[in-house]
């Protein structure tokens, strides 16, 4: 409840006196006010505040079953149980009439409260140690043969199958934030590695031997070099080639080492550790500087690690609340609470940690869980959560991070359909609606299959506008246009208008649900505009998932050929506005701000665009390649028959007539939409198979003749092949041709626009 939510004021019953006892010349009082509590002392509203070292106390509080003095706070979610102090008005109000109230230390010490924050970043990383394990078979000196507990999960696949190589941010998902405070009035360091080893029993990481406790004398000297008592972990590979080189001169060792360790890998392979609450890195870091300390070291180690004292002092831990996950992974969370006091003698800490649920087919699913995993940060500490949790959900729109630019906040179109589909081949933008003219390639989009693809089917856009923006710019818009070969516009540019909904979290009876919100502009014309969208910026409480689209294209509703995708920019009246540095003839008023593009040839620089516009250039096509098997050919002769039957001695050449062609692309025959083909061959029911012909040029594209594959003879096709040791007299072949298509989503390949034929035929060996 907010703080506008107060009672209003009435004629007061009576005014009683506050003083607040015991407070020295140089503190400052507490900002106080009074609360009605329901029967379980939840604030349920704000009465009143204490003001001028006075309270009004009403007539109608004297009906309530209690009140509460607290610190005066606008949001009562704020308040903690602790923060309250309940009264009884009926037994309360007498006394306060004819005494007033006199606050003591004890009590409003509790009400000064000071803000806490704490922020972070969540990913999904390969385990710390799965590195570590597959060089650890060159380290010796470490007791390999231990026994290493390891948790059995209901999923059985290797761990290092399912998870990045690098690290990727979390989105669409809930932190949880847990406080803990400990105080010890000392350390015992062999509790605390005692500890450290019971929680690292599931690492299957080796754990060296700690050092005696305050040994008598100088140490003896230890193995050339010391395995693995290093503090930087990151220091660990040199440390290992170097302990290999050294250990060469012990062959068998070594070899026993290694079988160990093979074994070792063999069981990890088949029960991975529990994901969800693994031990951090740090921790092991921390058990291997101690192992190798002396005691007074090992408590001047821990006093600068607060997180390591939860570990054998006296703790309490609560939930202090939950915020989603925002871009990159990224979360922060602030709260009140009453500051503490530490008594003499007695070391305290606050630490905290985090757990990270998803919303994962339609269940939350809890991927990273740091209290279990012993993972606590410090006051002010970023934490860097990291879980390997199988199914943890990596951001759908990419870190988060803008694109380069020149630190001026900017527009952009960021990417097509995934991350990855930045597309920048088109020429440099000349004017209002305008670019360059096109080379033979502009507007296709080179992928990981194949050069200069065409864009087809439903086109996800995602744009990039820079927080800053959201004072000046309320509504984008999304038009195209066909453009000619010169880069002007060719006709009649249409609005994309599909409604836009996104997803976004939002906290409803004491959770999290995830509902649609619509973004097309209510009313429809504002500004006499049409087509204009709310642009979703992260601020008050918004909290929207990743992954979503500003606008999706549905580009078979137009015909194939090159379009203009074109960007404006509108204010909260439907005014439209553009950067101050396009020309004074642009429509629209001056903003500080930027439209931006991909540079050309480099999808990790972009270029600023100086017009009241910013357009893409976009080749469309949404026709399915074609193919055709014609004919079976004997020595050349084709046969269109449906029922084939080929017989011939053992030299015959068989083939076929195919055409397999896209009547479109950069250049015809050689760089068509069609990607490839494929005329391949089967003997009989799961028998041999081979190719009859492949390539990636159109061939037979009529009025052209149909193309000859390339043959095979009668008694190379009944022979024997390997693993298919017999011959056959005679038997049944299929012919299969695969023609594949270019066609992009910025996602995909769209396989549904391929091409696929099916023949048979029967062969008989009359030699």
């Amino acid at each position: 409840m907010k703080e506008g939510q107060e009672t209003q004021r009435a004629k007061a019953a009576f005014s009683a006196r506050v003083q607040i006892a015991g407070i020295k010349p140089e503190e400052t009082a507490p900002a106080i006010a009074v609360y009605e509590v329901d029967l379980v002392g939840k604030p349920v509203r704000k009465l009143a505040r204490v003001d001028k070292d006075r309270l009004d106390v009403q007539a109608e509080w004297e009906r309530l079953p209690a009140i509460a003095l607290g610190p005066d706070v606008t949001d009562l979610a704020q308040l903690t149980a602790e923060s309250l102090v309940t009264f009884r008005p009926d037994v309360t109000f007498p006394i306060w009439r004819e005494r007033g109230l006199i606050i003591g230390r004890d009590i409003w010490e509790r009400f000064l409260f000071e803000f806490v924050c704490v922020n972070g970043t969540a990913r999904k990383c390969r385990p710390w140690w799965w590195d570590i394990l597959d060089r650890i078979d060159l380290v010796s000196g470490l007791n390999l043969s231990r026994n290493i507990t390891l948790k059995s999960l209901t999923y059985q696949p290797e761990l290092h199958t399912l998870v990045p190589v690098h690290c990727l941010p979390l989105c669409d998902g809930i932190v949880e934030i847990y406080e803990r405070v400990c105080c010890c009035t000392r350390i015992r360091i062999p509790d605390l590695l005692d500890r450290l080893r019971d929680i690292l029993e599931v690492i299957p990481i080796p754990l060296p031997d700690p050092l005696p406790v305050d040994p008598p004398g100088p140490f003896p000297p230890g193995p050339d070099p010391s395995p693995f008592v290093v503090s930087n972990l990151g220091r660990l590979t040199q440390r290992l080639e170097l302990t290999a080189l050294r250990q060469a001169v012990r062959p068998q060792i070594q070899e026993g080492i290694r079988s160990q360790v093979a074994d070792l890998r063999r069981r990890l392979a088949t029960a991975p550790a529990e994901v969800a609450a693994m031990p951090a890195e740090r921790l092991y870091a921390d058990y291997v500087a101690l192992a190798g300390m002396s005691t007074q070291q090992a408590e001047q180690y821990v006093l600068a690690r607060p997180y390591l004292t939860g570990l054998i002092c006296t703790c309490s831990m609560r939930k202090v609340g939950e915020t989603p996950l925002q871009p990159g992974g990224r979360f922060d969370f602030c709260y009140l609470r009453p500051r503490r006091l530490t008594p003499s003698g007695t070391t305290c800490h606050t630490t905290f940690a985090f757990k990270v649920r998803q919303r994962i087919q339609g269940s939350w699913v809890t991927v990273y869980d740091g209290v279990a995993s012993h993972n606590w940060f410090a006051a002010g500490e970023p934490a860097d959560i990291r879980t390997w949790h199988w199914r943890a959900l990596v951001c759908g729109s990419a870190p988060g991070d803008p694109p380069p630019s020149e630190g001026i906040p900017f527009a952009m179109v960021e990417y097509i359909g995934s991350p990855g589909s930045r597309h920048f081949n088109f020429p440099t933008q000349t004017g209002l609606s305008r670019t360059g003219a096109l080379s033979a390639t502009s507007g296709t989009f080179t992928t990981s299959y194949a050069p200069d693809c065409p864009w087809g089917g439903s086109l996800g856009i995602r744009l990039w506008i820079s927080p800053e923006m959201e004072p000046v710019a309320k509504y984008y818009r999304l038009s195209v246009v066909p453009v000619d070969s010169s880069g002007a516009p060719a006709g009649s540019a249409t609005v994309l208008d599909a409604p836009v909904a996104w997803n976004r979290f939002v906290f409803v009876g004491g959770e999290w649900k995830v509902t649609a919100e619509a973004l097309s502009a209510n009313p429809a014309d504002v500004g006499g505009q049409v087509g204009l969208v709310r642009i979703p910026y992260w601020s008050s409480g918004n909290y929207w998932l990743s992954g979503q689209y500003h606008q999706v294209w549905n580009t078979t509703l137009f015909n194939p050929g090159r379009y203009m995708l074109v960007l404006e920019l509108f204010d909260a009246s439907g005014n439209r506005i553009k950067p101050s540095s396009a020309p004074a003839s642009d429509p629209g008023t001056a903003r500080n701000f930027q439209f931006r593009r991909w540079r050309q040839g480099d999808t990790n620089s972009t270029d600023n665009v100086p017009f009241a516009d910013v357009v893409s250039v976009f080749w469309i096509d949404n026709t399915p390649v074609q193919g055709d098997i014609v004919d079976i050919r004997r020595n050349g002769i084709p046969s269109s028959e449906e029922c084939q039957f080929i017989s011939g001695p053992e030299g015959t050449n068989v083939s076929a007539g195919f055409r397999a062609y896209h009547p479109r692309g950069v250049s015809n025959p050689n760089n068509t939409f069609m990607m490839s083909y494929s005329l391949t061959w089967r003997r009989g029911l799961n028998g041999p198979g081979g190719t009859f012909s492949s390539g990636t040029a159109d061939v037979g594209e009529p009025p052209a003749a149909a193309q000859a594959s390339g043959s095979l003879t009668v008694g190379q096709l009944l022979g024997p092949w390997p693993g298919f040791p017999a011959t056959h007299e005679r038997c049944t072949f299929s012919a299969y041709l695969h023609v594949r298509a270019k066609h992009f989503t910025g996602s995909f390949r769209i396989e549904s626009y391929d091409y696929h034929e099916q023949a048979s035929f029967a062969l008989e060996n009359t030699s």
